[in-house]
């Protein structure tokens, strides 16, 4: 990712990971997430936000942008993630759910 800056690894505890075949989604669950952390400009978020299909100014989108704690190697850090707007029940049963939760490109 250009213009932003690499913080490292980090993992969030108390979301699941599913695949919707080309790219994962992430909801509240009950295991552990792992991922890459960055610091990023408000204007790269604002097109984040566009490549999600999230709106902040109504909170709602394909995702939906929320604070959480991400455990890194130093400690951890309040950090914004984008979780599946239409929740779990939305992906059980169609979607596979990844229980380590680590994304591998397909």
């Amino acid at each position: 990712m250009t213009d932003a800056v690499y913080l490292g690894p980090g993992v969030i505890k108390g979301y699941d990971m599913y695949s919707l075949r080309y790219y994962p989604v992430i909801v509240e669950g009950k295991g552990d997430v792992y991922g890459e952390l960055y610091k990023v400009s408000r204007e790269k978020l604002e097109a984040i936000d566009a490549l999600e299909g999230y709106c902040p100014e109504t909170d709602k989108g394909m995702y939906i942008r929320r604070t959480v704690e991400v455990q890194t190697v130093t400690g951890s850090i309040d950090a914004e993630v984008y979780l599946w707007a239409d929740g779990r029940d939305s992906l059980n049963g169609d979607h596979e759910h990844i229980p380590e939760g680590y994304w591998e490109e397909k």
